[in-house]
């Protein structure tokens, strides 16, 4: 296939459009600090989160000040008197809980970020063809 006059600037726009997505993409890409404590409770089991100060529905006989861990950048305050066992499983069900929702928050901008590289481009290219195919059609060439 030869590249006519047409094809040539579509291929440097799309190489500089595709550029342009892609290091704003890289710069907006989601990360653990991204994602709201409310995502995450709104994925861990009920049972992990009754002893997290912030997640729900406390015991009220339970102090409400108890330690802070810090989750994989995230600052959790748990409720006083809570077992470290408990606090063992809510660690662990928050970790699970937050990469999971970093992983349903990256395939979201993936494809965000797909239909704001691909659309442009094909919608480039095909103005440019049908400009070329009226232009060829007044120029008597099929």
């Amino acid at each position: 296939m030869r590249l006519n006059g047409w094809r040539r600037p579509w291929i440097v726009s799309f190489v500089m459009w595709t550029l342009a997505v892609q290091a704003l993409a890289y710069a907006t890409w989601p990360t653990t600090d991204s994602i709201l404590p409310d995502e995450v409770y709104a994925r861990m089991p009920r049972s992990t989160k009754w002893g997290l100060r912030d997640a729900g529905e406390p015991d009220p006989l339970v102090p409400k000040e108890g330690p802070i861990i810090d989750i994989e950048t995230h600052r959790v305050r748990f409720l006083g008197g809570v077992s470290d066992d408990k606090m063992t499983t809510t660690v662990n069900a928050y970790s699970a809980a937050l990469r999971e929702a970093l992983r349903a928050k990256r395939f979201r901008d993936a494809q965000q970020w797909f239909a704001v590289w691909a659309v442009p481009a094909v919608t480039l290219y095909l103005a440019g063809w049908a400009v070329g195919w009226v232009r060829r059609g007044f120029n008597g060439r099929n």
